[in-house]
């Protein structure tokens, strides 16, 4: 590949454009496409990562309202709304009213939502020992730690867009 990429550049002049497969974005995109495989065949095929993301702020937080969700999953609090709603429908959460502001619903994981939290989150952990299998200890924690620059420069990017 890398040296169908030279001919191609050699081809095309200094003015060429980059080559997909040294482009970052390309890899995350193939990352992702990894993770959701990875999580469909070994974590769960019915509730998606973004729904365990939801979950995962209940089980650490219980007593929460969809906004306080929200930021703690980075998803648009529409998204999160209708994540709220299938999982309650699935009967995984249970909400209820906050006694000091009757306009809010307090989210809380149902003893069933506590019980699949607990399942998924170990299947999760060994997923992601499979995805990052190939990395050292210290590449796996300098994935996380690039990865995270990459979000909170992008993030701080849009702020300013």
């Amino acid at each position: 590949m890398a040296e169908r990429d030279a001919q191609f550049d050699e081809e095309q002049g200094a003015e060429a454009l980059p080559i997909m497969s040294g482009q970052a974005g390309h890899w995350v995109r193939r990352a992702h496409q990894v993770h959701n495989a990875l999580w469909v065949s070994t974590v769960s095929g019915a509730v998606t990562p973004s729904q365990f993301a939801v979950l995962s702020v209940l089980a650490e937080s219980p007593d929460v309202d969809q906004n306080a969700i929200s930021r703690g999953t980075s998803l648009d609090t529409s998204t999160t709304g209708a994540i709220v709603n299938r999982l309650a429908q699935r009967g995984l959460l249970e909400m209820r009213k906050d006694p000091a502001d009757l306009r809010r619903n307090l989210l809380t994981l149902s003893p069933q939502g506590q019980a699949e939290f607990r399942e998924l989150a170990h299947r999760a952990a060994h997923m992601t020992e499979a995805y990052t299998d190939a990395l050292s200890d210290a590449e796996k924690r300098q994935l996380v730690d690039l990865l995270k620059r990459v979000v909170e420069a992008g993030e701080l990017a849009g702020d300013r867009a």
